[in-house]
């Protein structure tokens, strides 16, 4: 009896799965009721223009829907900067952020990339719901979107372009 009590209590909290073109992630609710997670149509869209339109500092600023059903699109910001973006958040309720950063590299070509970085905001005086809610399906929308430069955010005035490049910077890519 012991290791079937063993056994049931580490068993993972969710579980992905392929559904149609879209990646969903059932959650397990405190009262057991699996929630299901995806990535909205619209997201998607955006993403697939997004990541190849590369000029300017562009971000998308996401959200979980009032259900918690679906990441959905709240804002998307072109030619602006990390501050701009900063002033942008909620200071209470936690947001995935996109960057398609305009990077200029110290070498002697002074060579213009534009890396994308995945930015999990997760303001410190969030409620423990909206943090339960928002951190499980940080890892579905990195891999759905195919991010491998995850960094973490919790006040939005360290959110400047010194920050994001520096962390961009210390990092390799999987």
């Amino acid at each position: 009896f012991s290791l079937l009590f063993v056994f049931y209590s580490i068993l993972p909290f969710f579980v992905c799965r392929k559904k149609d073109s879209n990646l969903e992630m059932a959650q397990r609710t405190p009262e057991g009721m699996a929630v299901d997670v995806a990535v909205d149509e619209e997201v998607l869209a955006v993403w697939k223009k997004f990541r190849t339109k590369q000029k300017t500092t562009s971000a998308m600023i996401m959200k979980l829907n009032k259900e918690g059903s679906k990441i959905v699109l709240d804002e998307l910001m072109e030619d602006t900067t990390c501050e701009d973006v900063a002033e942008e958040l909620p200071e209470s309720v936690p947001r995935y952020l996109i960057f398609s950063y305009r990077l200029e590299r110290d070498d002697d070509v002074g060579r213009i990339t534009f890396p994308l970085a995945f930015v999990y905001y997760m303001p410190e005086n969030c409620n423990d719901r909206q943090r339960m809610l928002y951190s499980r399906p940080t890892k579905l929308l990195s891999d759905t979107l195919g991010l491998s430069k995850i960094f973490s955010c919790v006040d939005a005035e360290d959110l400047t372009s010194e920050w994001l490049q520096k962390e961009i910077l210390s990092t390799k890519t999987r």
